[in-house]
């Protein structure tokens, strides 16, 4: 094909391609907009949940310092009203359970013979009554009876303000143990300093 032709050739597509340009683009281009959107809502940005902090019982059991004295320990229980009852009632429970398997394994222990009995909780001419078994004072000698007295009046004033008073088996108690170890009511810290 000689030069001429191919400048003829070359001539007429770039005139078919003038021609289609001008007749399908307008002279005035059209400025397409996106559709308007609604307005976003500012939202707030989600605020993390705080955490519920669980509301626990304190119960005092024994264990050992690094001398190897007995102390009282502070072992706390998950406490739920609604599953639970009354916190008081929930404590004194939990105390005559004794110390968990894992507790126990750390060395913690309760002088409080496991045959004790909650007898009752309750409330009689403006006074709270703990009504506990004979069990509660029965073994262990002077020393244990102490630590346990110390135990149940110590989980008691942890977790309630309540004036609180002892009964074994059905009778409050002014002198406890066949030790005879005088005891003032209501229980508090200075109800074994006879």
């Amino acid at each position: 094909m000689s030069i001429l032709k191919k400048l003829v050739l070359i001539a007429l597509v770039i005139g078919a391609v003038y021609c289609i340009m001008t007749v399908l683009m307008p002279s005035n281009p059209v400025e397409i907009t996106p559709a308007p959107q609604e307005p976003q809502k500012q939202t707030e940005p989600d605020q993390p949940a705080q955490p519920v902090e669980k509301e626990t019982v304190s119960i005092y059991f024994i264990g050992q310092n690094s001398k190897k004295e007995d102390v009282y320990k502070i072992v706390k229980r998950d406490y739920d009203e609604e599953r639970d009852g009354k916190k008081l009632d929930f404590a004194i429970h939990e105390l005559l359970k004794g110390p968990s398997a894992k507790e126990s394994a750390l060395g913690i222990y309760t002088e409080i013979p496991k045959e004790t009995k909650l007898r009752a909780i309750s409330n009689l001419n403006g006074k709270k009554y703990i009504d506990l078994s004979v069990d509660f004072e029965q073994g262990g000698g002077t020393d244990g009876l102490y630590k346990r007295l110390y135990q149940l009046i110590k989980t008691i004033n942890k977790n309630t303000t309540e004036d609180v008073y002892l009964k074994i088996e059905g009778r409050e108690v002014d002198v406890i143990g066949g030790e005879g170890i005088m005891l003032s009511q209501p229980l508090n810290s200075r109800s074994l300093d006879n």
